[in-house]
């Protein structure tokens, strides 16, 4: 049903949001409560939890009795943000940000069709939810979709009986920043939830091989109740030549490589060349990942070590999580390293070997979310050494909004 007044109630009665709605997931992908099939409202709003994801570029939508199904594709990879939800005939709505404009896909009953629906240039963090999928609800003609959204520090929202089409204030100059999610609460009330901003991030200039640059970090974690693997951005080198590099000069050179006889596992692989020296380091990152605050992380790698040396070689490998960014290094006790040395054979090969697991708990003190960088630093090789790395993964346990 629509806010009564159009307001917030006047004394706030926070509560965790309903299942799916109390996942913590990036910003390419949502959980919305839904029925039994797309398009199908016979069984009810209340059968099973679908999830919305994206690639920059389709947004698609799935549920264990659904298979995955393609909603809209445009072109580029200009998605940075989507928010799932039905309507009472369980047609689906995503708002989205396209390009930086936030937009709303959903099925408008007056011509009978999905239309894209643009709002305000400046309205940013649009999110949806239906705001009641009970059946006493949805029957009785009391439910609604709820678009949210900011603009310059104020809440608005519009609502699907009205196609969308009548603005509502509901705060001015919230002083908060980021809207993260909407939705019914255990409390039986329909919560707007906010975070604090991710920094601006500004990554280095890629090394050599790692493509134009720079690029920018992927939101895909998931947080749950047990560890989950994040799949970018570009951890285990399968999404090719980029994502990785060396943040300031050093000696030698990183790319990333296509071999599968050579990988470690899959076909892409990190490759170091150089010679740092008895006391020279060089440092390989990642472009970032998202991750909150309070989150337990733990990071796993191989390494593989070639040299032209015809005798025992020694290098140390560093896995290292930072909050580095190219502009600045923000210091925290969460630049958590873990150290392991590898010697080479009498031929100066080491064969693909694991890093020693690097397991921390992200600090609280800093805004939610934020993003950290997973890399390795290679120190001392004595002569000039190939250093191959691969597999590297991420998975993060974190509290529940």
């Amino acid at each position: 049903m629509p806010l009564p007044e159009d307001r917030l109630s006047t004394l706030p009665v926070p509560a965790p949001f309903l299942p799916p709605r109390d996942k913590v997931v990036g910003f390419l992908e949502s959980w919305h409560r839904g029925g039994i099939a797309l398009n199908d409202p016979t069984a009810g709003l209340d059968v099973q939890d679908w999830h919305a994801t994206s690639d920059g570029s389709s947004v698609f939508v799935s549920a264990p009795n659904w298979p995955t199904t393609q909603l809209f594709f445009v072109p580029g990879a200009g998605i940075s943000s989507i928010d799932l939800a039905f309507d009472q005939n369980m047609n689906p709505a995503i708002a989205y940000v396209e390009g930086g404009q936030a937009k709303l896909y959903w099925f408008d009953t007056l011509p009978n069709a999905y239309v894209v629906f643009l709002l305000d240039p400046l309205d940013k963090n649009p999110r949806l939810a239906l705001d009641d999928h009970r059946p006493i609800s949805v029957n009785g003609g009391n439910s609604d979709m709820i678009l949210a959204y900011t603009r310059q520090g104020s809440l608005y929202y519009r609502q699907q009986r009205d196609r969308f089409t009548i603005e509502r204030l509901l705060v001015a100059n919230t002083g908060l920043v980021r809207l993260l999610t909407i939705g019914m609460t255990t409390a039986d009330r329909f919560q707007f939830f906010f975070g604090g901003d991710i920094p601006p991030y500004f990554a280095p200039a890629p090394a050599e091989g790692n493509g134009t640059g720079p690029f920018q970090p992927v939101p895909a974690p998931v947080l749950g109740d047990s560890g989950t693997p994040i799949d970018g951005p570009n951890l285990d080198f399968e999404l090719g030549a980029g994502r990785w590099s060396i943040p300031a000069p050093g000696a030698g050179h990183f790319t990333i490589e296509n071999d599968p006889a050579i990988a470690d596992s899959g076909s892409w692989f990190g490759h170091y060349s150089g010679n740092p020296g008895a006391t020279g380091a060089t440092t390989v990152l990642t472009d970032g990942v998202l991750v909150l605050p309070g989150s337990m992380v733990t990071v796993t790698g191989r390494v593989r070590i070639v040299s032209a040396f015809p005798g025992q070689t020694s290098v140390g490998i560093r896995v290292i999580v930072t909050r580095q960014s190219g502009q600045s290094t923000l210091a925290d006790a969460n630049d958590v390293t873990g150290t392991l040395s590898f010697s080479s054979a009498g031929d100066g090969t080491l064969p693909w070997s694991d890093l020693s697991p690097v397991s921390f708990v992200v600090s609280n003190a800093f805004p939610s979310p934020l993003w950290i960088r997973v890399g390795v630093v290679i120190m001392n090789p004595q002569v000039n050494t190939d250093v191959l790395i691969d597999g590297f993964t991420l998975a993060a346990m974190g509290p529940k909004v």
